[in-house]
C-alpha cells in the first residue's frame, strides 16, 4: 500500500508557500507548483522520482547531494538486481530494497517544498517461486 508524506506533515510550522511561480514543462500554466511525486523503481529509470506527466528529469525534485546521491543508489539497486523474470534474487535482498525505499521516502519527504508530496509506489515485491 502507497505511503504519503506531505512536506507539512514533516514541517509543520512553516507556512505554506504564498507565490505561484510557473513550473517549465508544465501542461498548465497556472500551476501552483504543489506537486505530488511519486518514489518508484521502473527498468531503465535511472532517477526514481514520477509525476503526474511521467519520469521527473534528474535532479526534479531537487535534494541535498546526500539525498540524491541516496536516490541514485537506490535506483541502481534495482537495476542491477532485479529481474523482471524472477524478482530479486534472495528474499533478504528484497526486504532489504523495500527497507531502503521507505528510509529514502522520509529523507525526500524532509526535502521537499512546501506544499509538495511525495508517496513510495513499491511494486517490486518477490514473488519468485521457493521464496
Amino acid at each position: 500500500m502507497p505511503t504519503a508524506l506531505s512536506w507539512l506533515q514533516l514541517n509543520p510550522l512553516v507556512p505554506p508557500r504564498t507565490t505561484i511561480p510557473y513550473r517549465a514543462g508544465s501542461k498548465r500554466v497556472w500551476d501552483c507548483l504543489d506537486v505530488h511525486y511519486r518514489l518508484m523503481n521502473d527498468y531503465s529509470a535511472e532517477w526514481p522520482f514520477w509525476t503526474e506527466d511521467g519520469l521527473s528529469p534528474t535532479g526534479t525534485p531537487t535534494l541535498t547531494p546526500n539525498v540524491s546521491d541516496a536516490a541514485l543508489a537506490w535506483a541502481a539497486d534495482f537495476q542491477k538486481h532485479y529481474s523482471y523474470e524472477s524478482g530479486w534474487p534472495t528474499e533478504v535482498a528484497a526486504r532489504h530494497h523495500e527497507r531502503q525505499g521507505h528510509r529514502l521516502l522520509q529523507m525526500v519527504a524532509r526535502e521537499l517544498a512546501p506544499g509538495d508530496s511525495v508517496e513510495l509506489d513499491y511494486w517490486e515485491t518477490n514473488r519468485r517461486k521457493g521464496l
